[in-house]
């Protein structure tokens, strides 16, 4: 796990990172989790397509969501990207 820090306070952030063709998706839920559980909130995630970095960025969600869910957004959001 890494340390982040936000408002001068360190937060312990759970990470999860999935291969998918040529991406590499990393997600970790801002203010800790647990692999396998769901948590609603801020989601610090990284696309990489073929070691270019495409997506870096935080996504909050209303709903719980768990880890891989929210690396299916973060690809989708991905996608837009490229699109645009």
């Amino acid at each position: 796990m890494a340390g982040h820090w936000l408002n001068g306070l360190e937060y312990i952030m759970a990470e999860y990172t999935t291969v998918r063709g040529s991406r590499v998706i990393r997600v970790s839920k801002v203010g800790g989790g647990t692999l396998g559980r769901k948590y609603e909130g801020d989601w610090e995630v990284t696309v990489s397509d073929s070691g270019t970095v495409v997506l870096d960025d935080i996504i909050s969600t209303g709903t719980p969501k768990y880890f891989h869910e929210v690396a299916d957004l973060a690809e989708d959001f991905a996608d837009d990207a490229d699109e645009v």
